[in-house]
């Protein structure tokens, strides 16, 4: 438990001296020496310095082994592959993205590794290899096997894609849905820390629309792993007459449709996307609303509707692409529409982590896996090693 507690500090702080982990978890010096001394031993930590004043020894600077429990975060879309390499510090320490002209399990992943092959070429080598890879995709994800349906690429939902990234990677994967992997964002880092309820919309141009429900800052992914799919629903508003189709409201399909109906495209083509649309016309004259983000912050608005009169969540996250194009006006439109539905109205929010949300989520996954692990290491080593 100590060397546990002592790997926690050295997460959290970066480094500490033998003194310091004393006063930190109310051990004696010989006690924190002795655990060092063990840590380092089974490669775990390093001795990195040492602090001191001008008189008296210096002490012995201790920080987690260079490339210790080395994570790998990715987000995986039908057109796009981005890849984050962390350790166990807070902050990603490398990334990129690539397109993805195959689709192949075998060929993503020879494309994975390669991305985390060079982006870790960059970081200290170290003895320890990627401990977790967490993969954010689109899909239903089984809460008991971690099995994948319904995803972007149908040869994706086979057993085989998770067994060549594996491979490929050298370490365990999990996958996860990308509006889950936001959510989690969110509660650890971003504008739902602390929130006692939170409903996530999410939308974009490379992500499904989704909501997402968190209680107590736990994800609720429902029994059968689908739960906040909202993209296999019509707009409640179009469910009577027939007029909508499933995922035919609150992402890029809704706000290219309603562009049309205001006359913002030509009927012949899109000549720009949805994102362009949001931003070049969703303020009109005078800093007041534009009709396009008029109507679609209160189809937003609309479909939330359901889930916050169940949840009566204290707040509501607007995230991804989409909603950060539309920003503050859209914001206020959300809310604005909501009072036509609620009661009481919650804060509406935007999100702030951009088009790290799902990265970042993924590589908080990832670390609280590769913590599990390295605990399991020093416990290991501790009872082999022998009192």
């Amino acid at each position: 438990m100590n060397d546990e507690a002592a790997l926690a500090v050295l997460v959290r702080r970066g480094r500490a001296t033998a003194g310091e982990l004393s006063s930190e978890l109310g051990l004696s010096r010989p006690t924190s020496y002795a655990l060092l001394s063990r840590l380092e031993a089974a490669g775990l930590v390093v001795e990195t310095g040492r602090r001191g004043g001008r008189t008296g020894p210096r002490a012995r600077m201790y920080e987690l082994a260079p490339g210790l429990s080395r994570i790998v975060g990715i987000e995986l879309s039908s057109s796009r592959i981005t890849v984050a390499v962390a350790d166990l510090a807070e902050q990603p320490l490398a990334t990129a993205s690539w397109p993805l002209h195959e689709r192949e399990p075998e060929a993503v992943a020879r494309l994975a590794g390669a991305l985390v092959r060079r982006l870790s070429g960059s970081l200290p080598a170290g003895a320890h290899a990627v401990r977790h890879a967490v993969v954010g995709l689109e899909g239903v994800l089984d809460p008991e096997t971690n099995g994948v349906t319904s995803a972007a690429v149908p040869e994706w939902e086979k057993p085989r894609f998770r067994e060549v990234l594996a491979r490929e990677l050298r370490s365990e994967v999990t996958f996860a849905r990308v509006t889950e992997l936001a959510a989690i964002a969110e509660n650890t880092e971003g504008v739902a820390r602390g929130a006692d309820s939170c409903v996530l919309f999410t939308a974009g141009d490379r992500m499904a629309v989704g909501v997402v429900v968190s209680v107590g800052g736990a994800v609720r992914v429902g029994a059968r792993g689908y739960a906040g799919d909202v993209s296999r629903l019509p707009h409640p508003s179009a469910v009577a007459d027939g007029s909508a189709a499933p995922a035919d409201w609150g992402g890029a399909v809704s706000v290219l449709r309603n562009a049309r109906q205001l006359g913002l495209v030509g009927g012949g083509g899109v000549a720009r996307d949805a994102l362009a649309l949001l931003e070049g016309e969703g303020v009109g004259r005078g800093g007041a609303p534009g009709a396009l983000v008029r109507r679609y912050g209160a189809e937003v608005a609309a479909g939330l509707a359901p889930v916050a009169v169940i949840l009566d969540p204290e707040i509501v996250v607007l995230s991804g692409p989409l909603c950060a194009a539309g920003g503050e006006v859209l914001r206020d439109e959300v809310e604005r529409n909501l009072r036509d539905f609620l009661p009481s109205v919650p804060r509406v929010l935007l999100s702030r982590l951009g088009d790290q949300a799902v990265l970042r989520g993924a590589l908080h996954v990832g670390r609280s896996h590769a913590r599990d692990s390295v605990y399991e290491t020093a416990r290991v080593y501790a009872l082999s090693s022998g009192p």
